[in-house]
């Protein structure tokens, strides 16, 4: 009975120990996190975080780009190889400087769920000696409630900064996106999950095997002119709400300000850049004319600089022949986007 038990510990701490190096990157991360794998368990995150923290000890990385953002960062709606990541990694790669780039935004993250992955870096020993995030007017305006501002990790956030997560609890709880479960599974996931090596990669495994039996996702990246009924679309609330002219509240009863400046203070010794998202000019002509909104835009500028960090208000530096939708772009957008960045950190960096 005692060496049965004997193995079967050695057995769960070869899996604990173990796991990472048998499961391939690519089957989470390739480019930029797996999305699919991603929204089955958040989880994943920390299998991914793991497999970076890996390659940066292994290839003794000092200097690199670290991503974060919503679906724009993630480059949606095209593949891994059209993202902004994978096309500043390229450009580099060309002009000589090869940089690596660990691009971690996903569809639908807000200011709250960044903030959260940067706990989870720190946590992890990952140094953001270069980073990279896109904010949104929409991230600015009142939400009321939705969209929550951390869409995806508010039980993590609640582990590792329980001030902040108390700080928009009822925000979260109005926005349907803090439900306490009352069961001890709920401890469970939110505090032993994370570091438990058969359960970080379970999603892993399961998307992987699920993949073999499904089609592949199909990248709408056409142009916007070339998808009939878009404009009607975008007149929707969901939508619509993102553009509301309404002056912005820029002090910290705005919980996108107040994860702001968490943010800020967590990487005051790293190089951030901040940029606004390219907005299509044409396509939104009505609401980004609109003074209100336009003054919105100028006021974020005004209050970005007044702290002191690197900023880019890219709202209006596309042409709109670069754009699948409203904010989105095409594959050409993403990699004209990427070489602004890229062109900007290496001015920053003297490079």
């Amino acid at each position: 009975m005692k060496s049965s038990l004997k193995w079967v510990i050695v057995y769960l701490l070869l899996i604990q120990f173990g796991l990472s190096y048998v499961v391939p990157t690519t089957w989470m991360y390739d480019k930029r996190i797996r999305y699919e794998v991603f929204k089955e368990d958040t989880v994943v995150l920390d299998a991914v975080l793991d497999q970076i923290k890996r390659q940066v000890d292994r290839e003794g990385l000092t200097d690199y780009v670290v991503i974060l953002g919503d679906s724009v960062g993630y480059s949606g709606p095209g593949g891994p190889d059209q993202s902004i990541g994978y096309y500043m990694s390229q450009i580099s790669q060309e002009q000589g400087k090869p940089l690596t780039v660990f691009n971690l935004a996903l569809p639908a993250m807000q200011i709250g769920d960044f903030y959260t992955v940067l706990l989870k870096l720190r946590a992890k020993e990952i140094a953001t000696p270069r980073l990279v995030i896109n904010l949104m007017h929409a991230g600015f305006v009142a939400r009321a409630p939705y969209p929550p501002v951390v869409f995806w990790l508010d039980q993590e956030l609640k582990r590792m900064d329980h001030d902040s997560w108390a700080r928009v609890e009822q925000h979260l709880i109005q926005a349907d996106r803090a439900k306490e479960d009352p069961l001890p599974s709920a401890l469970f996931q939110r505090y032993v999950a994370p570091h438990v090596a058969l359960l970080r990669y379970r999603p892993v495994i399961k998307g992987k095997l699920m993949s073999l039996f499904s089609a592949k996702e199909v990248y709408d990246t056409r142009v916007w002119t070339e998808k009939p009924g878009l404009a009607e679309l975008l007149q929707g609330y969901e939508y619509q709400i993102g553009f509301n002219p309404a002056p912005v509240d820029l002090t910290d009863q705005n919980p996108q300000i107040y994860f702001l400046q968490k943010l800020m203070d967590l990487t005051r010794n790293d190089q951030v850049l901040y940029y606004l998202t390219p907005t299509n000019q044409e396509l939104m002509k009505a609401n980004v004319s609109n003074p209100g909104y336009r003054a919105n835009v100028e006021a974020i500028s005004r209050w970005m600089t007044a702290q002191g960090v690197d900023y880019l208000n890219l709202e209006s530096a596309l042409d709109p022949s670069l754009f699948a939708d409203h904010v989105h772009l095409t594959p050409e957008g993403y990699r004209v986007l990427a070489g602004r960045l890229l062109e900007h950190l290496n001015q920053r960096a003297g490079q």
